[in-house]
């Protein structure tokens, strides 16, 4: 019988992360599962630490030659057999009660893929000295359903993900030829296909940033996949939507992204040229040659196009409308975030007010209370006085007996 969720675990040269990586699969909650581990031909010892652990659910899977993240993952989901593919990295880790709850957001929500928030860590496992600017993107409250909620952003970390069997069975599995952004490529054509995100908002994966990592390790390489992929998935999208606005901030990212200010002119130019034309649909590595390589008709008409695409962003009256817009934006969410701190600060001092008109509350009920008991207690004890003849009256009757 197919297990419920098939983890993949991608292992190149981890061999002092991926214990971790496999111990806290190993620990979840939910327990119908198998773990696939296809190790891309490390030079390390990654497949002497797999072995020491002894459970009937992982399967080792080693590659002759590396195949690259894409290829491995696809190489494994042929090995695999669950109902849900969740994909970890080998760096990463996560807690135990994450996919028990995203199987039940899958169902509640009907969701085809289901991430959660991240907690970013550095190379020892600490928090990342970063990690509440990374969280803005990666934990963060959005209707993932929406093309605009996508525009240069992707929120969803591969390691965090539950993704249902059926839609790579339908929409396929990842682009090969991606190396730098092959999830986002995934993420988008699930979009434009029309599945359903949603995300749990927990912490409840680990995502470790180090030197050794492949995404932020090229960054003309990630432009490039980026772009590439907004062509081919996004930008159909954002036409059949109508969303003018969002192809209007896609544009302008392509335009001055840190990553687009490495590449000469004459390629950028041409990625915008890309970006705004009908040509023919290019696989990656086509796309990739046809910007930075070739040099034809077809290419220098693209470079054309895009220089008129940035004289238009740049000096055009909409692009000086555009700007000003985005400052009375940025002054609009500035004066939002300064009355939201100011709603949490007084939410806060209102609480602890009431806590302690609470707790004062209950010291005077419990005052009363001790005065109500001591009053029943010293009517008690001079009643009893009373009734033995020990208090005064009582004396002075034994004395007048004396006397007489």
């Amino acid at each position: 019988m197919a297990p419920q969720v098939s983890f993949i675990v991608l292992s190149f040269n981890y061999a002092h992360y991926i214990g971790q990586t496999i111990d806290s699969i190993l620990k979840q909650t939910m327990g119908d599962f198998e773990l696939i581990v296809i190790d891309d031909n490390s030079r390390d010892n990654s497949v002497e630490v797999v072995k020491t652990f002894d459970d009937p659910r992982i399967k080792l899977i080693r590659n002759e030659k590396n195949l690259g993240g894409a290829g491995s993952f696809n190489k494994a989901f042929q090995h695999s057999s669950g109902t849900f593919i969740s994909n970890v990295d080998a760096d990463d880790w996560i807690e135990p009660e994450k996919t028990e709850k995203q199987l039940q957001a899958a169902q509640e929500h009907s969701a085809d893929i289901v991430g959660t928030w991240v907690n970013y860590v550095d190379e020892s496992g600490s928090l990342h000295p970063n990690s509440e600017a990374l969280e803005v993107i990666a934990s963060r409250q959005a209707d993932y359903n929406l093309p605009s909620t996508w525009i240069v952003q992707n929120s969803f970390c591969r390691s965090s993900t539950l993704i249902k069997r059926s839609f790579h069975e339908k929409f396929g599995l990842m682009d090969p030829e991606l190396v730098r952004a092959p999830d986002f490529e995934l993420w988008l054509r699930a979009l434009s296909g029309g599945q359903r995100f949603h995300m749990v908002q927990e912490k409840l994966t680990n995502y470790r940033l180090h030197s050794g990592g492949v995404t932020h390790a090229d960054p003309i390489g990630s432009y490039l996949e980026i772009a590439y992929t907004f062509r081919k998935n996004m930008l159909p999208l954002l036409n059949k939507w109508g969303d003018q606005k969002s192809k209007a901030e896609l544009f302008d990212w392509f335009m001055v992204a840190p990553q687009a200010l490495e590449l000469p002119p004459k390629q950028r130019f041409r990625v915008l040229g890309y970006l705004a034309s009908a040509n023919r649909e290019l696989s990656y590595r086509e796309f990739r040659d046809w910007i930075m390589v070739d040099s034809n008709q077809e290419s220098e008409n693209a470079e054309e196009i895009g220089r008129n695409i940035a004289c238009i962003f740049r000096y055009g009256a909409a692009s000086a409308k555009l700007i000003e817009e985005r400052r009375y934006s940025v002054k609009l969410e500035e004066a939002r975030d300064w009355w939201q701190k100011k709603s949490n600060e007084w939410e806060m001092s209102f609480r602890e007010s009431r806590q302690k008109c609470d707790t004062l509350k209950a010291d005077l009920r419990a005052a009363r209370r001790a005065a109500a008991i001591a009053e029943k207690s010293a009517k008690a004890a001079i009643a009893q006085q009373q009734s033995s003849g020990t208090g005064l009256k009582g004396k002075i009757r034994r004395i007048l007996q004396l006397v007489k």
